[in-house]
């Protein structure tokens, strides 16, 4: 499994030493290990608590005294080590210039940003949001038809950087949905520029994670002196590619006109593998649809940020305990709450419901929490 970037804080009390690590960009969430060392009480009166034990090496606190009738401490607990892989969701917008178009109380580039900002902003713990734009609102070798070539790449917490890329116009920043002064879409250069080696490369070499590209257009593809039809094949092409190294491809059709396009219904019906019955499950006619598809296809993607790995399959799974910020999290066999094992593999937890909701907002490692045998104190 990749690991890039790996970033280890280290914090030691007696000789005990937990570690974290995290993976930028690409969100694979370590949990850390705890030391061996456990705990002494000093002996507390007849039934009630000892005054504190002096902790042992890599200990978490007093224990209770010998004198008490109440439970014992744990002497066999184990935090075990753990990963969360999250799913890679990358935007690629058209920032044409008919994107400017009236859509509902506002025009389709605003409603647009709107949208990634809200689902960006909500999920960005939960899915490695990147970003990419075409045409470029700069200038092209090629008349203006190539795509933006300074992507945001997939990362934890992309909200900042994906917000300044959207607000970009002519490399100055503007609170306005600015669009290109051209018409043209270059899906084909976009969809190429996501996987092909190069500076604009969005997605980076990685077939075991989940991915994602959401293509976001109003028409065509269509670029100036290019026939029409090379520029459709072109698209397709690169859809094709995308497809082979396994990611997910979505198509979504801004306005009522969008889905009406020949070739951009061909695009969607390939992205759907014929596995749909009309080209365009996620439709956009007006904001609100917009924002409810979108929603939907983040969803998708969160959803691979509710299955913890354990890295060691525990020793008797039925003593296996969740916390997510020192909550615990109950096993729910029936998967409407709580926490169960993936059938067939004791080493797989899935997360269900508000639990999971839960799980996606966390930001620090240190809040998620794993243990065979028994429980923190």
């Amino acid at each position: 499994m990749r690991r890039t970037a790996v970033f280890i804080s280290c914090i030691t009390l007696g000789t005990g030493c937990p570690v974290e690590k995290w993976s930028l960009p690409g969100g694979v969430i370590d949990g850390g290990r705890d030391a061996t060392g456990e705990v002494s009480g000093s002996g507390g009166r007849t039934g009630g608590p000892g005054t504190g034990g002096v902790p042992a090496t890599g200990g978490r606190g007093g224990g209770l005294g010998t004198g008490g009738s109440g439970p014992q401490p744990c002497s066999n607990r184990v935090k075990l080590n753990w990963e969360i892989e999250k799913a890679d969701l990358v935007f690629s917008v058209g920032r044409n210039s008919s994107m400017a178009a009236k859509f509902g109380d506002t025009t389709r580039m605003s409603a647009v940003q709107q949208t990634l900002r809200t689902l960006v902003m909500a999920s960005q713990n939960a899915v490695n949001f990147g970003y990419q734009d075409f045409p470029s609102i700069g200038s092209c070798s090629n008349g203006g038809c190539c795509t933006n070539s300074s992507p945001v790449y997939p990362s934890p917490g992309a909200f900042g950087l994906i917000d300044q890329a959207m607000r970009t116009c002519d490399g100055l920043p503007s609170m306005n949905a600015c669009v290109s002064q051209s018409d043209s879409r270059p899906v084909g250069d976009a969809l190429r520029s996501t996987i092909n080696p190069g500076p604009s490369r969005v997605f980076l070499p990685d077939n075991m994670r989940d991915r994602y590209l959401v293509l976001i257009l109003d028409g065509a593809p269509v670029c100036d002196a290019e026939d029409p039809i090379q520029s459709c094949q072109t698209a397709q092409q690169q859809v094709s590619m995308l497809i082979r190294a396994n990611i997910n491809v979505y198509v979504v059709p801004v306005g009522d006109d969008a889905e009406m396009t020949a070739c951009l219904r061909t695009i969607a019906l390939q992205a759907n593998n014929g596995t749909a019955t009309v080209p365009f499950t996620y439709p956009a006619r007006d904001p609100a649809q917009l924002m409810m598809s979108m929603g939907k296809i983040v969803a998708k993607a969160a959803a691979a940020s509710c299955v913890i790995n354990l890295l060691s399959v525990p020793g008797d799974p039925t003593r296996v305990e969740l916390f997510i910020r020192n909550h615990k999290i109950l096993p729910d066999p029936s998967g409407q709450n709580g926490w169960s094992f993936i059938p067939g593999s004791p080493g797989t937890i899935q997360v269900h419901g508000t639990s999971c909701e839960e799980l996606q907002d966390v930001q620090r490692t240190s809040d998620i929490e794993v243990w065979n045998a028994c429980a923190p104190p």
